[in-house]
């Protein structure tokens, strides 16, 4: 089994928020993305070579969707 270590952020959008867990495999960095405080909120994987990228555009997704 293998482990990786993470890193978890809170990402601020509009009064809206998100938390954000990422850990690096490999060259790609995944992301774990939901958003806080809904009562149906959905998680949102994504992986770049840009931590900052995936975290950015998993948080839009859940953006849009649950808006």
């Amino acid at each position: 089994m293998e482990k990786f270590a993470s890193s978890r952020e809170i990402y601020i959008k509009e009064k809206r928020r998100f938390a954000v867990e990422s850990w690096k495999e490999g060259e790609l960095y995944w992301v774990y993305v939901i958003e806080l405080a809904e009562e149906q909120s959905r998680g949102v994987f994504r992986r770049s070579e840009s931590k900052e990228d995936a975290a950015e555009e998993a948080v839009e997704v859940l953006y849009k969707y649950n808006h």
